[in-house]
């Protein structure tokens, strides 16, 4: 997904681009203001659109994804986006100490994921569960369960509902979690063979050491 630094790289670019037309405007060309500050308009979106679609097709050659698959994880993203502000405007609304540690965790959990997406669109596919079901799960149980804390009376019937909803968010931060494992499996992976690495090439160097 395009960053931060690419907003940045692209608009800076536009600025410059249709500086220097306006520049050329007025140095050789005898045009009206309007027509020249049109111009300079024009160069900016034209240009910031342009290199806009330069980036993303070096972004789609960088992870080898087709444009369709880009466009689709773009959107996902922008989803679990909106999903997790509703999540987060549920945070105080929670009456529970616990139920709000693990609803907040949950959200964590959840920028986590999409940032790690964001800098890497291939990790989506180890993670699709988690924005096709399981964070618009977290915000649905969070919600019924601030509407059934906010209830006036608690019968027993409320009282079982508000417990069955406590498990159930619990199990569900077990379950993103375990969605954010599977979407840093490589990093994790790439670790453990480092430190493997790093811990035979001292070993073997205190061998050595041992020998001389």
């Amino acid at each position: 997904m395009l960053h931060a630094g690419h907003f940045v790289m692209r608009h800076t670019t536009s600025f410059i681009l249709s500086f220097l037309a306006l520049t050329a405007s007025v140095l050789f060309f005898d045009i009206n203001a309007f027509v020249t500050f049109f111009s300079m308009a024009v160069v900016y979106i034209g240009s910031a659109s342009m290199i806009k679609a330069i980036q993303k097709r070096k972004q789609l050659q960088l992870f080898g994804l087709t444009k369709a698959e880009y466009h689709h994880i773009e959107e996902q993203l922008q989803l679990a986006q909106q999903r997790l502000a509703a999540l987060q405007k549920q945070y105080l609304r929670v009456r529970s100490v616990t139920s709000f540690k693990k609803i907040l965790e949950i959200g964590r959990i959840g920028k986590r994921i999409i940032a790690t997406v964001k800098k890497d669109p291939r990790r989506f596919y180890a993670a699709e569960q988690f924005f096709y079901a399981h964070l618009e799960s977290a915000v649905t149980l969070t919600e019924k369960y601030t509407l059934l804390t906010s209830q006036p009376f608690k019968d027993a019937e409320v009282k079982m509902a508000l417990q069955q909803t406590q498990q159930t968010i619990e199990l569900m931060h077990e379950t993103i979690e375990g969605d954010l494992k599977s979407v840093l499996a490589n990093d994790i992976e790439h670790l453990k063979i480092e430190i493997d690495f790093a811990t035979s090439m001292a070993e073997q160097k205190k061998k050595t050491i041992d020998i001389e």
